[in-house]
This record gives C-alpha cells, sequence and structure tokens, in this order.
C-alpha cells in the first residue's frame, strides 16, 4: 500500500513537471513568435539571421516588453475605471486641450533647436517641460475618451455585432495609446523598388543610429531608410504623440482596422505577397480617413475653406502630382538599368521638397518601397488605390466596404471581386 502511494506521488510530481514544461516552452514561443514580429520580409514574420538583420540587432523594436506593459496598462483603464462618456462636453475640450499642447511643445522645440545658449533659451527650455507635463497630466483622460469616440463611431457604421458575444461593441475592443511609436528599418533592391524587408526599431532612436542602420544595410548593396511611422498594430495599437488630432483619429481607427482584419482572411494573408499587403494597408487607410472625417467633422471644429490663389499669385506647389512624376520617372531609370541616374535623380527631386517645405530626409527606393505600399499615397503607382475608392464608392458604407473585402485571401480572388463589381484592372 506504502508503494503504490509513493508510485503515485512520484507519477502525480511527473505529470506536474510535464505540463510546467510544457508550459514554459509554449510560453517561450510566443516570446520568441512576438519578438520575430520585429523582422519580416517577403516570406512573413522572422525567419534566419544574416547578414543584412545584423545591422538592426541593436535597436529592434520588443514586442514582448511592450505587450506585457501595455496590456496591463489596458486592464487597469478597461476594468477599474469608470467609462467615459463619447460625447461628453468635458472630455472634448480636454482632447482640444491636448492637442493644442502638442502644437505649442513642437513649435517651442524647434525654436530651441534654432536658438544659441542664452537666458531666454533657458528660460524657453522650462516653459517647455512645463508644457510637457500638463500634457502628459492630461493624456491617461484623452486616451480613454478618443477610445470612446472611435468604438462608438464604428459602432454605428453597423461594424458592432448585435447579438452575443459582442452585445453591441465592436470587436476586437478600440485599444490604443498616445506615445511615441517604433521607427522602421526598409530595405529595398537598388535595382528595383521592392519592399524586401522591413525591421520594427525602438522608439526615439538619434540621427546618429538612423544613419550609421543605413550605411550598414547600403554597404551590402542595398537601399536602405529609416523612417518614423505614426502608429503600430501592436495591441493596443500606437498612435504618434506628436500629430494633430485629425492624424490621431485617422490612425486610430487604421490601426482598429488591422486588428479586425488579422482575424480574417484579408489580414492572415498579409505576407502572402507585394499585392495582398497593399490591399491591406489601403483598406485600412480608407477606413481610417472616413471614420476619421467623421469624428473631426460631428466634434471637432473643422478649419474654414481655403482660399483660392489671387490672379497672377503662384501656384501652390502640387507635393501629390509632383511626387508621383518623381515615381515613375525613378521607375523608368531603373526599368532601363540606370541605378545611378535614378539615385542621382532621386536626390535632386528631395531638394526640390524640402525647398518647398517637406522635410523629407532621404528619398530612394527604400522610401518608395515603403510609402508606396499605401496605394492611395502620391509615392504609389500601383492601380490598387483607384480600385478600392471606387469599390467604397460602390458598398456606400465602411462596413460594406470592410465585409467586402474580409473573405479575400489570395490577389486571384481580389482580381475575381473586381471583376464582380465590374471595376476596371486600370493604371492609374
Amino acid at each position: 500500500m506504502l508503494l503504490s502511494w509513493k508510485l503515485w506521488t512520484i507519477a502525480f510530481c511527473l505529470g506536474l513537471a510535464l505540463l510546467a514544461g510544457s508550459a514554459l516552452c509554449a510560453v517561450r514561443a510566443v516570446a520568441e513568435a512576438l519578438q520575430s514580429t520585429a523582422r519580416s520580409g517577403d516570406q512573413g514574420f522572422g525567419g534566419p539571421e544574416d547578414a543584412l538583420d545584423g545591422v538592426s540587432r541593436c535597436c529592434r523594436f520588443s514586442m514582448v516588453d511592450w505587450e506585457r506593459r501595455a496590456v496591463a496598462r489596458w486592464a487597469v483603464s478597461q476594468f477599474l475605471l469608470p467609462a467615459p462618456r463619447a460625447d461628453d462636453a468635458q472630455s472634448l475640450a480636454r482632447i482640444r486641450q491636448y492637442f493644442a499642447l502638442g502644437r505649442g511643445t513642437a513649435s517651442t522645440e524647434l525654436a530651441l533647436q534654432r536658438m544659441p545658449a542664452s537666458p531666454l533659451r533657458a528660460g524657453m527650455a522650462t516653459g517647455l517641460q512645463a508644457l510637457q507635463q500638463e500634457r502628459n497630466a492630461l493624456r491617461p483622460g484623452v486616451q480613454r475618451a478618443m477610445v470612446a469616440l472611435v468604438a462608438r463611431a464604428l459602432a454605428e457604421e453597423g461594424l458592432a455585432p448585435s447579438l452575443p458575444p459582442g452585445g453591441g461593441q465592436v470587436f476586437p475592443p478600440v485599444a490604443f495609446t498616445l506615445v511615441r511609436p517604433p521607427s522602421v528599418l526598409v530595405v529595398s533592391p537598388r535595382e528595383r523598388i521592392r519592399l524586401a524587408r522591413s525591421t520594427v526599431l525602438q522608439p526615439g532612436l538619434s540621427d546618429q543610429q538612423a544613419l550609421q542602420m543605413e550605411g550598414g544595410a547600403e554597404a551590402l548593396g542595398w537601399s536602405a531608410l529609416v523612417e518614423p511611422t505614426g502608429g503600430y498594430s501592436t495591441y493596443p495599437t500606437i498612435i504618434t504623440e506628436a500629430a494633430s488630432l485629425d492624424f490621431a483619429l485617422s490612425t486610430a481607427v487604421h490601426e482598429w482596422a488591422h486588428t479586425y482584419l488579422f482575424f480574417r482572411p484579408l489580414g492572415f494573408n498579409y505576407f502572402k505577397s507585394e499585392e495582398m499587403r497593399t490591399i491591406n494597408e489601403t483598406t485600412a487607410n480608407i477606413v481610417g480617413r472616413e471614420v476619421g472625417r467623421q469624428l473631426m467633422s460631428r466634434h471637432f471644429e473643422q478649419d474654414g475653406p481655403r482660399s483660392a490663389p489671387a490672379a497672377g499669385q503662384r501656384p501652390a506647389f502640387d507635393f501629390r502630382k509632383e511626387m508621383r512624376e518623381t515615381r515613375m520617372e525613378a521607375e523608368r531609370l531603373l526599368a532601363q538599368g540606370s541605378v545611378a541616374a535614378a539615385e542621382q535623380y532621386m536626390e535632386e527631386r528631395r531638394l526640390l521638397f524640402v525647398e518647398q517645405g517637406y522635410a523629407i530626409r532621404k528619398l530612394n527606393q527604400a522610401y518608395f518601397a515603403f510609402h508606396g505600399t499605401y496605394a492611395d499615397s502620391p509615392a504609389s503607382v500601383s492601380p490598387i488605390g483607384p480600385q478600392l475608392e471606387r469599390l467604397f464608392q460602390q458598398a456606400g458604407s465602411v462596413a460594406a466596404f470592410l465585409r467586402a473585402l474580409e473573405g479575400i485571401g489570395s490577389a486571384e480572388e481580389y482580381r475575381r471581386l473586381l471583376t464582380s463589381r465590374a471595376i476596371e484592372e486600370a493604371t492609374p
């Protein structure tokens, strides 16, 4: 009897050890999978490390660390704090104040960068610190109020299931935080514009760190660019704190659209092809633009209409037109095999944009590979932008537009959808 008891005890302990070991292995596998999302290429996340990955190893964004902290903060806000009203006048006023303070801190920081050391500069630095502290104190309440606004707008669009488990709430729940988002190292071949690899980097990198990573990739024969982002699809999602209110609202909806599509064929086939990435990003852009526009119109004051140029006045610089022409000419030169000529041309055009007030640090193949993923961007020559705009007009609502696309799992299925809607596969 005693021996039987001992055997059962040993078996029970071994079983617990096996369960604990399995759980640890599962946690480690999940952690490694999350960590690998910092690197992505043609075949999706992760993959074996190589010399190109070596240039960014110092500065990669840790998804594991971010999620551990962010989910805990979100849970406290979600379950322990009272839910804010979406249209509370005091909350709307605080949102306006937060973004007004953002404009003030940005202009003060710019002035300080240009000012030599002096008592006046020291006083401005003290004032800047006070503005930042005031803004930081507003942030938690502003985030929660904006989440409520976005969630209600999406529900009113028809994106909340009427039956449990949704119970009238959008899924996934809207959740974001206003902080400095990660940057991204984008890599493209020099001989053609193609997003070969992207690596998510820590926020707040110095110019020296960015130049060092770009130089390391370029020494290996690639075109490279370190670019800040406006948001990132973690959960809760990240929205840049250094944005205007309209940009923050549209980006919050854009990133929510990615979390929504994550559970559907269009989302989990994101890395299936370059075309699928472009469909995903452009879909999210259109959804973010439309819902963000409605929120601004409904709750916040709009700028008055811009006046037309006076007779004889120099016409405004058309950024979209000039950037699209730059992309097309660069494509033409690269197709001829004139890589050096294309790179020289893009640098000359960059100087023109800077002269017109557009602070583009580097304009190269990697720049177009990154920004061209958004087919409604002036840096893109993809026909997907006009196609999806036409599909949105046909759908008549954000919800109908999303539901028409969410089941698309391949470029072939996308083309069949265009055919069924009589949308031409034309170039821009």
